[in-house]
């Protein structure tokens, strides 16, 4: 419960970090800068989330390794097996950032003329810092399986947060959108130093990473979880890449704007994935049930969105002016639609974090398939604000449906199986 806090107020911290990001940004670039800025980041968080499945597969792993040495009495044996996981890890992260950045580089014609950028440089900054995120995000995998949950509370704070906003400051005012790009850059800098230097004992010595193996070989850390995240990012944002390319620059900002002030509700409880994933899988490796766990994160989820769409119901139209300035005044009434939809994708993400540690494929398979229409249905509609949170609404709203009525982790569910339970325990007490 503790680390749990800890990491939510960090998180909190990180979000209200990069919302003034955001808000710095809107009021020092135009509509269309503001746009690429956003598309950009949506674009980035999306391409980054194959990482976040390796983020989570690690955490899962090594959280499992972990608990089920301290069950068995074998903390040694695999105390050895979670640092040849980390040691196997690092130096193929660098590898893949590498890559990625190479890829990236060779597609800024593609990227610059999707995007409507008149240069390179943007894309090419865009590209760096995407290269340099995927490492911070791979590497706090293990950090959060060995419960270093105060290590991921300032990294989330800090570099994936509050520093981005004190760099820019500086930065855009000078150089515009690509100072922007650089404060990223540096701020992400500094998250990498930090997640390096937590794991230096697993690393030490340099000699043989190359040698080291994960136990369950690239299949089992690349495949259901990097699928899931990768579907889920798509969910929640090819929306606002779909409306930089499908709307004039002045509708796609004040999108993408309220996406921003929308998208609060999902995030104010992402962060609790963090600590239900290396939970649900000690839990598992030592055969306890995690129901209870469960259910708490999802009633989170539900309270903190309803909250927000009752904050914003109270001045949507005033607030967003406030925020962002006068031109975003038409986007207020976007608001509330946005964060309902997000609270909706904050109930997905719950009982995502859950099929990663559980290994249902099967949930798995169906959230890909959501993506696939999700997308399709954004390239029909999405040639208008309206037809964007219309798709939104229909897809994540009818998966939170069939969730709930199929689902065993479903919110009616678990709270009827954890009264049946509580009776039956009552019954048992009585009769002895």
């Amino acid at each position: 419960m503790r680390e749990g806090l800890i990491v939510a107020l960090a998180s909190l911290v990180g979000h209200l970090g990069n919302f003034l990001f955001y808000v710095v940004a809107a009021r020092n670039l135009d509509a269309g800068g503001f746009a690429t800025l956003a598309s950009l980041t949506a674009l980035a968080l999306i391409v980054l989330t194959p990482v976040s499945g390796v983020q989570a597969a690690m955490a899962r792993d090594v959280a499992h390794s972990r608990a089920r040495g301290v069950a068995h009495s074998r903390a040694r044996d695999d105390g050895i097996a979670v640092t040849e996981m980390i040691r196997w890890l690092s130096c193929r992260v660098l590898v893949a950032q590498v890559v990625l950045f190479a890829l990236l580089a060779a597609a800024t014609p593609v990227g610059s003329a999707l995007l409507g950028l008149t240069g390179p440089t943007v894309w090419l900054l865009a590209a760096a810092w995407l290269a340099i995120s995927a490492g911070v995000q791979a590497l706090l995998g293990p950090i959060q399986g060995l419960s270093g949950f105060r290590t991921v509370g300032w990294v989330l704070a800090g570099p994936l947060g509050i520093l981005r906003v004190l760099f820019l400051v500086p930065m855009v005012a000078v150089l515009g959108l690509p100072g922007a790009l650089l404060a990223l850059i540096g701020a992400t800098l500094i998250g990498s130093g930090t997640v390096i230097w937590s794991l230096r004992d697993e690393l030490r010595p340099l000699r043989g990473l190359m040698k080291a193996r994960h136990p369950g070989g690239l299949t089992r850390l690349f495949g259901l979880p990097v699928a899931c995240l990768l579907a889920f990012a798509a969910i929640t944002n090819v929306d606002i890449v779909i409306a930089k390319i499908s709307l004039v620059p002045e509708t796609a900002a004040g999108y993408s704007a309220a996406s921003l002030l929308g998208k609060v509700a999902l995030y104010a409880t992402v962060s609790l994935g963090l600590v239900l994933l290396p939970r649900v899988s000690e839990r598992i490796a030592q055969g306890l049930d995690y129901g209870r766990p469960t259910l708490l994160a999802l009633m989170a989820v539900v309270g903190v969105g309803l909250l927000t769409a009752l904050a914003f119901s109270l001045a949507p139209d005033r607030l967003i002016v406030a925020v962002f300035g006068s031109a975003y005044e038409p986007a207020g009434d976007l608001i509330i639609p946005i964060t309902l939809i997000m609270t909706g994708a904050g109930i997905l993400n719950v009982h995502l974090v859950v099929a990663i540690a559980t290994h249902n494929r099967r949930f798995g398979f169906a959230l890909v398939g959501l993506a696939l229409i999700h997308f399709a249905a954004l390239l029909v509609f999405g040639q208008s604000t309206a037809g964007l949170i219309t798709a939104n609404a229909i897809v994540i709203g009818t998966a939170v449906v069939i969730v709930e009525l199929f689902s065993r982790f479903g919110i009616v569910r678990i709270t009827v199986q954890a009264r049946s339970a509580r009776s039956q325990r009552s019954r048992r007490t009585t009769d002895q």
